[in-house]
């Protein structure tokens, strides 16, 4: 089975030159953000939040909505970088808000 490869950023957005691997722990020095996740229950009984995730993983960083994530995203981005942003519910917006000149 193929693994699947991640670029690796610091916090300031700039890649450190190799990749990381889906469900490898994260190095030092790594960063890796947590959008917000979308309610697919009508009464959260797990206690699972995106800030919660984003304690658990070691350098990450959770931000407060889909339109800063999406003007984040679009800070950092390099030519040639692929950015999706998959998922249910608005998730869209992060994608409206990596588009939108400020």
């Amino acid at each position: 089975m193929a693994k699947e490869l991640w670029d690796a950023y610091d916090r300031e957005g700039n890649r450190l030159g190799f990749d990381l691997v889906r469900g490898e722990p994260l190095p030092e020095g790594v960063w890796h953000m947590v959008a917000e996740i979308y309610a697919a229950r009508e009464t959260d009984t797990l206690g699972m939040s995106s800030q919660r995730l984003a304690l658990e993983i070691p350098g990450a960083v959770c931000l407060d909505s889909l339109e800063e994530t999406g003007r984040y995203l679009a800070k950092i981005a390099r030519p040639g970088d692929l950015i999706l942003t998959v998922g249910a519910g608005d998730i869209y917006l992060a994608g409206e808000a990596m588009l939108k000149k400020e």
